[in-house]
C-alpha cells in the first residue's frame, strides 16, 4: 500500500510540474489501483484514506525519532478479564452444603 501511494504521489507530482490538474490525476490513479484491490467493493476514496493514515503514521513516528522521544506503539485492545469458574474460587466454597438430619 505504501508503494503504490508513493508511486501516485510521484505521478501526481510530475503531473503538476507539467501544468496538468493534480487532484484529478491523484483521483485517477486511486480509481486504477482500486481495480486491483483484492477485495471487491473497496472504493478509491477508502483506499487513499488508509493511505493518508499510513503516512501520517510513518511521518509521526520519524519526526519522534528525529527528536529523540520514544515512539507511542498502540497495543491491542484491552481484554476482559476472565470470568471465574465455579471450581476456581476456593476449595469447596462455591458448592452448596448439604445438612444431614440424623434421625
Amino acid at each position: 500500500m505504501a508503494s503504490i501511494g508513493s508511486r501516485i504521489d510521484e505521478i501526481v507530482a510530475e503531473k503538476v510540474a507539467q501544468g496538468y490538474d493534480g487532484a484529478k490525476w491523484r483521483k485517477h490513479c486511486w480509481v486504477f489501483a482500486s481495480f486491483f484491490w483484492p477485495r471487491q467493493g473497496v472504493s478509491y476514496t477508502k483506499l487513499m484514506d488508509i493511505y493518508a493514515k499510513l503516512v501520517s503514521t510513518k511521518q509521526s513516528v520519524l519526526v519522534a525519532d528525529q527528536q529523540g522521544e520514544k515512539t507511542k506503539v498502540d497495543s491491542p485492545a484491552p481484554t476482559k478479564p476472565k470470568a471465574k469458574r465455579k471450581g476456581d474460587a476456593g476449595e469447596g466454597s462455591s458448592k452448596k452444603k448439604v445438612k444431614m438430619e440424623l434421625d
